[in-house]
């Protein structure tokens, strides 16, 4: 699956705006100048303490992604022309507190579509969520939560990222666990193949030193969580 990154280095510059007091601030009113909404009640069973509300922003797409895109090489004789041109599509999900104006749980997600397997998977791309301890009760299980009870049941496909840091593993390897014990449809996807293979506990466990790695070929080979079966075209 994953390649993984082990630079504390890189794990901080990754998530600097999130950590550190001002950007974190920023983030939460640069909310405001985005379409953003509610989906607090479209997560059951969620309980959110007074001042606090868990928000998504669709389209984000940052003055770098917008000039790549615009100097990307057309794919118009493709004949899926017409459905890539509309992906990658960006959204954001976010635990804000309204009365501190602070974001303490973000997630960025892509939505694209995979030519192989002919579907529009989600993938969580920046996982994060405070470690302050004043925010526990508020956090804890969230992201678990927003992954089986929002994203799969809007999206029915979740494929992993291509990069994760050590944290990323683990959280993947927690749902990959629920979601077999669940009945859900899990897989191991070699992404430059389109190979697919069907993942019972008993093989992710016995393979699970061969899925992640550091070296560059495993950035291809990709988890999948599925609400139903997936057959290749």
């Amino acid at each position: 699956m994953p390649k993984l990154f082990f630079s504390m280095k890189d794990v901080r510059n990754d998530f600097s705006f999130l950590e550190l007091a001002e950007p974190n601030h920023q983030l939460y009113l640069s909310f405001k100048d985005n379409e953003c909404f509610s989906i607090s009640t479209q997560i059951e069973g969620l309980i959110l303490p007074d001042g606090y509300d868990i928000i998504r922003i669709n389209n984000f797409v940052s003055d770098h992604e917008m000039m790549a895109k615009e100097s990307a090489i057309s794919l118009s004789n493709h004949p899926l022309a017409d459905i890539q041109k509309s992906f990658p599509k960006k959204s954001q999900i976010a635990l804000v507190s309204h009365l501190e104006e602070k974001v303490v749980y973000y997630n960025k997600l892509i939505i694209n579509y995979d030519i192989a397997l002919s579907c529009k998977p989600v993938t969580q791309v920046l996982l994060w969520r405070t470690s302050d301890p004043r925010y526990r009760n508020v956090v804890r299980g969230l992201a678990e939560k927003v992954f089986f009870d929002y994203l799969l049941n809007n999206y029915d496909i979740i494929f992993s990222d291509n990069y994760q840091s050590i944290y990323g593993q683990r959280f993947w390897e927690t749902c990959l666990l629920q979601a077999i014990d669940d009945g859900l449809y899990t897989y191991m996807y070699e992404q430059m193949s389109a190979k697919l293979v069907r993942l019972t506990r008993e093989l992710f466990e016995s393979k699970k030193v061969e899925i992640w790695g550091d070296e560059e070929k495993f950035a291809w080979i990709l988890a999948i969580i599925s609400k139903s079966e997936i057959t290749k075209t």
